[in-house]
């Protein structure tokens, strides 16, 4: 099968599935990674967001950084980009108005990581 003849998703605007200048981001440009069965979106802190035919276990494995923890089965988030921990509600309110769900089984280690 030629690459060209794949159906790909089409972005939004705002929306890159490649990556800008040949380069996929650095942890510091994230501020979250939502998956979407084997794909994901990268958030990131200039309010572009990019669609890649990855899972988030791999970027998680490719970003292998501290500052990202996985609060959630579909999500991983940049602690410094937290803005406020609503326990009440299960979620996390981060930089740029994005609301990520906190799962139960998670929310002992996001009061440990996040509530300091």
């Amino acid at each position: 099968m030629n690459a060209s003849n794949l159906i790909r998703p089409k972005p939004l605007s705002g929306q890159s599935c490649i990556p800008a200048h040949g380069q996929w981001p650095g942890v510091q440009d994230i501020v979250m990674i939502r998956g979407d069965g084997t794909y994901s979106w990268l958030f990131l802190r200039n309010g572009e967001q990019r669609f890649t035919s990855r899972t988030v276990k791999y970027w998680m494995k490719r970003f292998n950084s501290v500052a990202l923890v996985r609060v959630h089965r579909s999500y991983a988030v940049h602690r410094e980009q937290v803005r406020h921990v609503a326990l009440d509600d299960m979620c996390l309110r981060m930089a740029g108005g994005l609301r990520v769900t906190i799962a139960r089984s998670k929310r002992k280690l996001v009061m440990e990581l996040l509530c300091q």
